[in-house]
């Protein structure tokens, strides 16, 4: 009977409780009940059943058992469900985006066997190559995190911010690639509403969600004044380094217009005179650089050295700025923020143990860096599927979607300071991350552009440049007083949220559809 048991019945038992196993796990919240499956094909399945009695606590004798001593707990769950395993964490990561690493290993799969989508489509290989990228952000926030805590405070910040560049740079790359080999004008247009989308995003949305959390926890905070205002500062040399190409482009620039109608006008008469007038009436009309017959002589001789050098003296403006913070003037600038916490009896930031070591933390990041350019591949190659079948503007995708899934990182990492009543770093965070997208990214894909040329035009779009100098002003004025509350963080969300709309309901030109 045993051998039939072994044969017949334990590979079903087995088989079932994997099962169990997996769905109680990925729903997270019952892992409870996933261990006790875990623990059962581990150990207790393989027990004589005379041996194993099964009870809860309130018919077990503990006292009669601590007599006798003829047993012990094997396994026991205080909570089958309970909505805060969420807060449940393996080697320091987060259940959720452990979990979440089922998407890469499934998009890969899916989209490097079937290469001429017969069995998958296109808008499928996307959305799991988009959520495959979510995990391994935040494998490398968390990476940099741990690197971080075996350094400085302000470095910390500056480090947290290098998470999203770091991504978005593979992201960048890859798209332009595509971009270069198809010949199609709407990857550039999409690295460049990448590109505002993350100013935009790490400016009001960071920043606003903090605010909010911390708000409604603590009911008011303090951040940096001076530190912020030197970021303010930071972020106007910033955003007038990478729009200044494209002021230079809308000042001098040709206006294309989708259709011109001659109009012809009667004017009143004089002297027994009729006077016609005649004038063009244009529609859809947008500046263009290239003049009658593709003429690209505006660009070349005067935008593309301006981008040139823009992209010298931004990485030596942040150069400058972190000495002069980190520094030359650290003390000077979180002293006064560092006294009014004692003032208030709050606690200043203080670094968590790291979880990984720096070596452990770099292989982390490496890998999960190799494995988003894999799946940054898959999303380019099916990013037209996905368009024609959507039909979300190509902007709005840019914006919102591949911006803010490379800041995933920060928007967690800055969510979980200001609910440990340390805004300060989270505002530091988003600040942190559009100066690096404007000093250091911009410029480095300018550099790849000159070594490997992918016709890459670095002069945005109108509704680019006014959302991003317009978000800017916003958050330069948000940090006058040193303070922060949920009602301007909420302001700050629903301007972010307001820019979100313009672009979705934002025309399209044809020249830039990824269709």
């Amino acid at each position: 009977v045993s051998y039939v048991w072994l044969i017949l019945g334990l590979p079903l038992i087995v088989i079932t409780h994997i099962v169990v196993m997996s769905v109680t796990w990925l729903l997270v919240i019952s892992i409870g009940m996933s261990k006790v499956h875990w623990r059962t094909l581990r150990q207790i399945l393989y027990l004589p059943p005379n041996e194993v009695k099964t009870g809860d606590s309130f018919v077990m004798d503990l006292d009669t058992r601590r007599r006798k001593k003829k047993g012990e707990i094997l396994m026991y769950t205080h909570n089958a469900v309970n909505l805060y395993y969420y807060k449940y964490t393996v080697d320091g990561m987060n259940i959720i985006f452990v979990n979440l690493l089922f998407f890469v290993i499934l998009s890969l799969i899916l989209g490097y066997t079937d290469h001429e989508n017969k069995h998958y489509s296109g808008v499928t290989k996307v959305i799991l190559g988009i959520l495959a990228i979510v995990p391994l952000t935040y494998y490398i926030g968390m990476a940099i995190i741990c690197i971080s805590a075996q350094s400085s405070y302000a470095l910390g910040a500056v480090l947290n911010a290098t998470c999203g560049t770091v991504v978005e740079m593979i992201l960048s790359v890859v798209v332009l690639n595509k971009g270069n080999q198809s010949g199609s004008a709407c990857y550039v247009e999409l690295v460049k509403s990448n590109l505002a989308g993350t100013i935009i995003g790490s400016i009001l949305l960071i920043p606003g969600l903090c605010m909010i959390l911390g708000g409604i926890k603590f009911h008011s905070q303090r951040f940096n004044h001076a530190s912020a205002g030197i970021s303010s500062l930071l972020l106007f040399v910033a955003v007038s380094g990478v729009f200044a190409p494209t002021l230079f482009a809308r000042m001098f620039g040709d206006l294309e217009c989708q259709k011109c109608e001659s109009i012809i006008s009667n004017s009143t008469p004089t002297m027994n005179q009729s006077v016609e007038s005649y004038y063009l009436h244009c529609t859809r009309c947008q500046s263009d650089l290239s003049g009658l017959d593709g003429d690209m002589s505006l660009y070349n001789l005067h935008i593309k050295p301006l981008v040139y050098a823009s992209a010298i003296l931004l990485p030596i403006a942040y150069i400058v700025g972190m000495i002069f913070s980190l520094k030359t003037h650290a003390a000077q600038i979180n002293a006064d923020y560092m006294r009014s916490l004692e003032e208030a009896n709050h606690e200043g930031h203080q670094h968590s143990v790291p979880m990984w070591s720096r070596l452990k933390s770099l292989t982390i990041l490496l890998c999960s860096a190799t494995l988003i350019a894999f799946c940054a591949e898959l999303v380019s190659d099916n990013i037209k599927s996905f368009f024609k079948s959507s039909g979300i503007s190509e902007y709005f995708v840019g914006i919102l979607v591949i911006a803010m899934v490379t800041e995933l990182p920060e928007i967690i990492n800055g969510a979980q300071f200001s609910l440990e009543n340390n805004v300060n770093l989270g505002i530091e965070i988003g600040t942190n991350t559009a100066i690096q997208v404007c000093m250091i990214q911009v410029p480095i894909l300018v550099l790849i552009d000159l070594i490997y040329p992918f016709n890459l035009v670095m002069v945005f779009n109108d509704v680019h440049l006014y959302a991003v100098i317009f978000s800017v002003v916003v958050i330069n004025y948000t940090f006058q007083d040193g303070k922060s509350d949920y009602f301007q963080g909420s302001a700050l969300f629903i301007i972010y949220i307001v820019i979100l709309c313009m672009y979705y309901f934002m025309p399209i030109p044809e020249q830039v559809k990824c269709t």
